[in-house]
């Protein structure tokens, strides 16, 4: 089993606050997005991503509650949600799939509400071609993923 890598919280930003906005930004040219069968969209590298590097910044709005569209299930869907304040990425970030379990995911992400900022980070190598998967939690892989017979939908 692959050795897992998980940078935190502290270091991704640091990255973020030191190198990238000191460049003029980021691009994720190095990501594309294609269909997955019984997925939709999913996003994959261009290249090959090592463990612990950074896949892409995606600037993001911020949602203040209570709202009546924010009970919207497909706004609610590609938000991340904190206590009162919730998240909704640009860029990519709405567009990665969900690993059927924890253990199976290749990145993780991290949430800055105070910079609208989500960044997701390679937790393994990740091989260009590959799926980026994250794991958003069981009550969203069980209402989100999991393929529905044809009277639920």
């Amino acid at each position: 089993m692959k050795k897992l890598i998980y940078p935190t919280f502290n270091e991704v930003k640091y990255f973020w606050e030191s190198k990238c906005k000191k460049n003029g930004g980021y691009s994720n040219s190095h990501l594309y997005v294609k269909f997955v069968e019984k997925k939709g969209l999913g996003v994959f590298p261009k290249r090959d991503i090592k463990a612990g590097e950074v896949i892409e910044y995606c600037h993001s709005i911020v949602l203040e509650t209570p709202r009546r569209w924010q009970k919207d299930s497909q706004i609610s869907k590609y938000c991340y949600w904190s206590h009162e304040t919730g998240i909704m990425p640009l860029g990519f970030g709405p567009i990665y799939n969900s690993a059927e379990r924890e253990d199976m995911r290749n990145c993780n992400y991290f949430t800055f509400p105070e910079s609208a900022l989500v960044i997701f980070v390679a937790i393994q190598d990740i091989p260009a071609n590959e799926e980026i998967l994250v794991w958003w939690g069981e009550d969203y892989y069980k209402s989100w993923c999991l393929p529905r017979s044809s009277s639920e939908r």
